[in-house]
């Protein structure tokens, strides 16, 4: 293997961490925030261990999506198709990463715009 190969999977790697950000970020989020929030209702706050619970449903998941995109179609076709789901198993775990440097690097009105939130300041 030569250096623009491994350039290359990298690329690739790149690719599956930004997917799954998008993924977990647009599509499962929202769908956990609904759930937390009608684990809350009676109380209106979750509990510590609620919140852990999310939180590493979170990241898991982002484990779990990189891998599946790992098993795409994407790779060259030089490369053994059984590192693809480890590839991107390791890709999707860098997704949370990418969420925190996003978070800090981005102007507060621009985060918001990303994540969803109001940006007018009502609910």
């Amino acid at each position: 293997m030569t250096a623009s190969d491994y350039l290359e999977l990298l690329a690739r790697g790149a690719g599956i961490s930004l997917v799954t950000y998008a993924v977990i970020g647009q599509v499962v989020k929202p769908g956990l925030r609904m759930l937390a929030k009608y684990h809350s209702q009676p109380v209106g706050k979750l509990t510590k261990g609620q919140e852990e619970l999310y939180r590493w449903l979170t990241r898991t998941l982002c484990v779990v999506i990189g891998g599946l995109l790992g098993c795409l179609p994407i790779w060259p076709e030089w490369f053994q198709l059984s590192w693809g789901p480890l590839i991107g198993c390791i890709a999707g775990s860098m997704a949370p990463g990418i969420y925190v440097a996003v978070s800090k690097a981005l102007p507060e009105r621009l985060r918001k715009i990303i994540s969803g939130a109001s940006v007018s300041g009502k609910n």
